[in-house]
């Protein structure tokens, strides 16, 4: 049979050990984690020093836009501003505040990027006459983003929902043009 004194050193011991494991594992917890860092802005221009976007496409069909002195977005060669200019502005903000989401330190050949002949290259010139030449690839093959290149630097991945946005805004919105009116005549 165990003595009392035997159950009490074993108790003080199991304690002991008990707190020994509770202290190392709150310690590896109290470690600074590195805080996720803001990702980095591709294009470094601020909205209002941009006056003009060329869009063009990789068939040579191109879309031009510039900004009237009273900062309204139009075609040169229409008088017309374009049909919801602050919609066009909020478009090219997104497009301005586009995030790289991952640099790419060994990045694909330029061919499987689709950087080779890109779908889209995106020419923004400011007031000063500095241009920024962005050409977009193709799609990740997560679904999530594009390859894109900066005035001929190296590849990253963006999202693809602020490029999605400026090519459904300005590509694939059609021009809205006059319709002949019905015939009231009967055939």
């Amino acid at each position: 049979m165990i003595k009392r004194t035997t159950w009490v050193f074993l108790s003080l011991f199991a304690l002991l050990l008990l707190t020994l494991l509770f202290w190392q594992r709150s310690g590896q917890n109290n470690e600074d984690e590195p805080l996720p860092t803001e990702a980095a802005l591709l294009l470094d221009l601020p909205s209002d020093a941009l006056q003009e976007v060329i869009i063009e496409n990789a068939e040579g069909t191109t879309w031009q836009y510039r900004r009237d002195q009273q900062g309204a977005w139009g075609a040169p060669k229409s008088t017309e501003a374009l049909g919801v200019s602050s919609e066009f502005t909020s478009t090219i903000s997104g497009l301005l505040n586009l995030r790289v989401l991952n640099s790419l330190p060994e990045p694909p050949s330029d061919e499987a990027m689709g950087l080779t002949s890109p779908t889209y290259t995106i020419t923004l010139v400011t007031a000063s006459g500095l241009q920024k030449v962005l050409q977009i690839g193709a799609m990740t093959p997560t679904g999530r983003g594009y390859y894109v290149r900066l005035n001929g630097g190296s590849a990253s991945v963006v999202s693809k929902y602020e490029i999605d946005d400026l090519i459904g805004a300005v590509v694939i919105t059609p021009t809205p043009t006059g319709s002949p009116a019905p015939s009231t005549q009967p055939p």
